[in-house]
């Protein structure tokens, strides 16, 4: 074999070579983009899930000597303080639901929850201070609980779709 011979075949060796790694590359940049959506898919649906976890005390059993209305009221505060600890990541969620432009159920869905959390945190609110409320407590969590499933949903849609 002459010296061209050999650096022809040197050449597409190397552009074999080059190719493979460039396939390499590409597959990994696609793992790690599906691996991010997929790691932001769970924050948003881990943070719905924390939301879901705040719920009322609605029911009073009396074992000791406490009145109703003062465990009614202190369950009101302790609730809307839970409320408040998974609010504070509630620019975060939105941020993270920033990157998902094109998924405008998951957007709606955000916006919903926010809605819903800001309303029920008010509810409770004027419940513990005792101002006059046009819905009752159970009716602001029924409506923040529908908001969550949908958000959980969406998210669970988004997630499942990449995996088909």
């Amino acid at each position: 074999m002459t010296t061209n011979n050999w650096l022809a075949i040197s050449a597409g060796v190397t552009l074999l070579l080059a190719l493979a790694a460039f396939w390499a590359i590409w597959q990994n940049y696609s793992l790690h983009k599906k691996a991010r959506k997929e790691r932001l898919l769970n924050e948003i649906i881990e943070w719905a899930i924390d939301l879901g976890k705040c719920s009322f005390e609605h029911e009073f059993q009396p074992v000791t000597d406490i009145s109703a209305e003062y465990f009614l009221r202190v369950s009101r505060v302790n609730t809307l303080a839970r409320l408040n600890t998974v609010r504070a990541r509630k620019e975060y969620v939105t941020n993270i639901a920033a990157v998902f432009k094109q998924e405008k159920a998951l957007q709606s869905a955000v916006k919903e929850v926010k809605q819903k959390l800001e309303n029920t945190i008010t509810v409770i609110g004027k419940h513990i201070e005792n101002k006059p409320v046009p819905e009752t407590i159970s009716d602001a969590e029924t409506k923040l609980y529908k908001s969550i499933e949908v958000l959980i949903e969406e998210a669970t849609k988004l997630k499942t779709r990449d995996i088909n």
